[in-house]
């Protein structure tokens, strides 16, 4: 049992060791005035000495906790001593009044708050690097337990009676109640200003999407899928405290089933906490991330990193004041420091319990050396990546470990068709040539794609070809040949070029396109008068119409995505199956961009109020940002396939052979000329440049003369630095584009109810202005909930006083911050 002695002894050292390193002592006589008090508070306490231990104890360990910060407890000491009566004096009033003996056990309560609460902050990890915001954080509440003993002396000096005393605990009871209110008020707009500030990409759509793929395997089969990934040994291990090391890489081939189990492991690790909660133990926390090749805004280290953050401060709220605290220094509306962001990351992960990471398709992640760090990694068995985690601490996906998945899904599938063609199912040799492809290999991917082939038969005969060793699918490029053609073929010549469209569309679009862009993109029709033409869009979803090459987002706007990033690699590889190259998709995608922005409702001056809105501003988003891009990619492929001997493959290696047709000349010849007369004022005043891609250019259809202005305006727009990079240019399309979302601002309530209007522009109409935000083309549902985040693009320096006036309308610079700081909130100047 701790004394004051214990303490006083305790102090002592403090200060010879302080002395001895720098000469910081705590100031004794502070402390001495608590240890008096609360000494006479003991005596109080019928001699007591054991409830006293608990005040000496926690005093002690704080002291030894935080002894860099020992004068901060030595005048927070002396501040509740200040706040106790002079118990001696009213020995007698406590012995014969029992309303007095419960102000005296209220006191006992505060201060025995106090140590709890602040305990709490000092046991944090990472309290070196925390201590000023979270103590800082922490001294509102103290303030008001001062208050409340400060009242109570009041309440002792004053002889209260009964009554009095009664009416306290009832207006204390009224205050208390407020007092957490704003508590937690100020808690969640903290809490709200950090994960704006982070703006982590949300994962919860991702996930869900990799579960509804579960959930159907196990409607269909009666078995749960992925399960061996959970029984595995290292698995196993890495959700326990066996594994050595904290990070554990799963590997595997293409098409194996790698994001499926990612979701499965994040599944375990949400039942975990669950059962944590419901055993009231120490809740673990886990985030989750996964990667998507087609999208900018996920494929980079900041991207992963502040999602994952953002996740692990939803969970757990201790350290919000901590990371408001830094963004308030920082000063930005966005987290775009990767240092910054790595370091909140490191703090968070080295406080508390356990923290779980699932990362799926990562290209390159530092290992962490900290035991409560716990991550998992999902990807290919590429080179880059084995340098750097490879090791006894690696799952490598094996045939065996997804035979048994395949099996089950398989079996169920023939089932499913010897019952529809009793005739001919599925033979037993035909199975084995799905669970065993050549190599044995066993892809989860390739088992899906042909029992939906076949399932998709109607008929006996269609069947049987289907089946024919010599059409029936080897491997998996075989495979989407087969689910293409089917397609195709079931296609009338209309539904044929719409279906080529939006595969050229996502073969080679700058971001994930969302099902409504597809279908705004699809109805433009070229070449003719501009008007989207509703009779060509498709009345279904992309997976009614691809079937399992898609992935799609249920929810309203969800984006649309290949499966895997293999079908576009088969798109590119296989042209003369799928009559389409990489050069000609993206030729057909530029073109439809420049086409489309020289209608008339991107000319302000000659038509300011447009003409039939409903649909003709359904693809602005896309072409406004990314024309851009698709000129100078066009441009650039077309000068390598000029000047590459052979043929090279995809990504960024285009093919030769089918390049643009005499036709496709022809209508890029005409969209460029007309591009540059609609634009040609800002297009002509940018500087000129030496380029070398004036032969690529005339292959494309583009005069030297056509090239030479719109080459100007792609060479500034991907070479400027700094605000300007947020702009649509030329300028006049930007201004067209804002007047035209203001008319669709207008129409809001008109659009979400009518199914037509909402199949071309989803829900969330009010966006962001600035280009490169995620939500200038995601967007909001209101007009209140733009206005934050636009207002946090505009005032970067925010006042860290939660009740100013002005902690939500923020400052343009660190100079009038630092002014109104100084004129508003002095005492905050004088502290730091």
């Amino acid at each position: 049992m701790t004394t004051s002695d214990d303490l006083k002894k305790s102090i002592s050292d403090l200060q010879y060791t302080q002395n001895q390193k720098r000469g910081d002592m705590v100031d004794m006589r502070k402390v001495e005035r608590f240890i008096k008090a609360m000494e006479q508070f003991g005596k109080v306490l019928a001699n007591s000495s054991e409830f006293v231990a608990f005040v000496w104890g926690p005093i002690k360990l704080i002291l030894q906790i935080i002894p860099t910060h020992a004068a901060v407890t030595a005048l927070t000491a002396d501040s509740i001593a200040e706040n106790l009566p002079i118990f001696q004096e009213y020995g007698n009033t406590f012995a014969q009044n029992t309303a007095m003996q419960s102000v005296l056990e209220r006191m006992w309560s505060v201060i025995f708050q106090f140590h709890k609460e602040a305990l709490k902050v000092l046991s944090k990890n990472t309290l070196r690097h925390v201590f000023r915001s979270l103590w800082g954080d922490f001294r509102g509440r103290f303030k008001s337990m001062l208050d409340e003993l400060k009242s109570l002396k009041e309440l002792v000096e004053s002889h209260a009676n009964q009554w009095h005393i009664t009416q306290y605990h009832k207006d204390r009871a009224v205050i208390l109640e407020a007092l957490e209110r704003t508590q937690q008020q100020e808690s969640y707009a903290a809490f709200e200003r950090v994960r704006n500030w982070i703006s982590g990409i949300s994962q919860d759509g991702q996930f869900e999407r990799h579960q509804r793929v579960l959930e159907s395997v196990q409607s269909k089969t009666h078995k749960r899928g992925g399960q061996w990934i959970l029984g595995h040994e290292k698995m196993k291990s890495w959700l326990g405290q066996g594994l050595r090391s904290s990070v554990l890489w799963v590997n595997g081939i293409p098409g194996a089933g790698k994001s499926v189990l990612a979701s499965v492991v994040v599944g375990k690790l949400k039942e975990i906490r669950k059962d944590e909660e419901e055993n009231k133990q120490d809740l673990s926390s886990h985030a989750f991330f996964f990667c998507e090749y087609r999208d900018a805004h996920r494929n980079h280290a900041l991207a992963i990193l502040s999602a994952l953050l953002s996740q692990i401060l939803t969970m757990e709220r201790d350290l919000i004041p901590y990371v408001d605290h830094k963004r308030d220094q920082k000063g930005d509306t966005k987290l775009e420091s990767l240092d910054l962001c790595k370091e909140l990351l490191r703090v968070v992960v080295k406080d508390g319990p356990t923290k779980y990471f699932v990362v799926d398709g990562i290209d390159d992640c530092e290992e962490p050396d900290r035991r409560n760090f716990k991550l998992v990694i999902f990807s290919r068995e590429e080179l880059d990546i084995k340098k750097r985690l490879a090791g006894p601490n690696t799952i490598h996906i094996t045939p065996e470990d997804v035979g048994q998945d395949i099996e089950n899904f398989v079996e169920f599938h023939s089932r499913c068709l010897q019952e529809e063609f009793p005739e001919r199912g599925l033979t037993e040799d035909r199975r084995v040539a799905i669970q065993k492809q050549p190599g044995s290999n066993r892809d989860v991917l390739f088992a899906r794609l042909i029992m939906e082939n076949l399932k998709a038969q109607k008929t006996l005969d269609g069947l049987n070809k289907e089946l024919d060793p010599k059409t029936f699918p080897k491997n998996l490029d075989s495979a989407y040949e087969r689910t293409f053609k089917r397609i195709m073929d079931k296609a009338t010549p209309n539904e044929k070029d719409v279906i080529l469209t939006i595969l050229k569309l996502m073969t080679c679009c700058w971001r994930p396109l969302k099902w409504h862009e597809i279908q705004a993109a699809i109805s433009i029709v070229l070449n003719e008068e501009e008007k989207m033409d509703p009779r060509r869009c498709w009345t279904g979803q992309a997976q009614d119409l691809f079937g399992s090459l898609v992935l799609s987002e249920p929810a309203e706007g969800g984006r649309v995505g290949f499966v895997h990033k293999t079908v576009e690699d088969f798109m590119a590889r296989s042209s003369k199956v799928t009559n389409m190259t990489a050069i000609s998709a993206e030729h057909r995608v530029t073109l439809l961009c420049l086409q489309y922005l020289t209608w008339a409702c991107f000319d302000r001056e000659l038509n300011p109020v447009p003409e039939n809105p409903e649909r003709q501003f359904a693809f602005q988003d896309y072409a406004s940002a990314h024309w851009v891009d698709h000129v100078g990619h066009l441009v650039r492929a077309a000068h390598h396939r000029l000047s590459t001997p052979k043929d090279t493959g995809f990504s960024g290696e285009y093919t030769r052979g089918m390049g643009p047709t005499g036709k496709d000349v022809k209508e890029m010849e005409q969209a460029a000329e007309s591009f540059i007369l609609r634009f040609y004022d800002k297009l002509k005043d940018k500087e000129r440049s030496e380029c070398e891609y004036m032969q690529a250019a005339a292959s494309l259809g583009l005069s030297e003369q056509v090239f030479e202005v719109i080459w100007r305006g792609v060479n500034w727009v991907q070479t400027r630095k700094g605000d300007e990079v947020d702009d649509i240019f030329p300028p006049t399309l930007q201004a067209a584009v804002l007047a035209n979302r203001k008319i669709l601002e207008s129409m809001a309530d008109q659009v979400r109810c009518s199914p037509a209007l909402l199949a071309y522009y989803g829900g969330s109409l009010f966006k962001c202005s600035r280009r490169t935000c995620y939500h200038f083309h995601e967007g909001f549902y209101s007009e209140l909930r733009r206005r934050y985040h636009r207002d946090r693009h505009k005032t970067c320096y925010v006042c860290p006083e939660s009740s100013c006036p002005r902690s939500h309308a923020g400052f343009r610079n660190e100079k009038e911050i630092a002014k109104h700081i100084k004129q508003m909130h002095p005492a905050a100047v004088t502290l730091s």
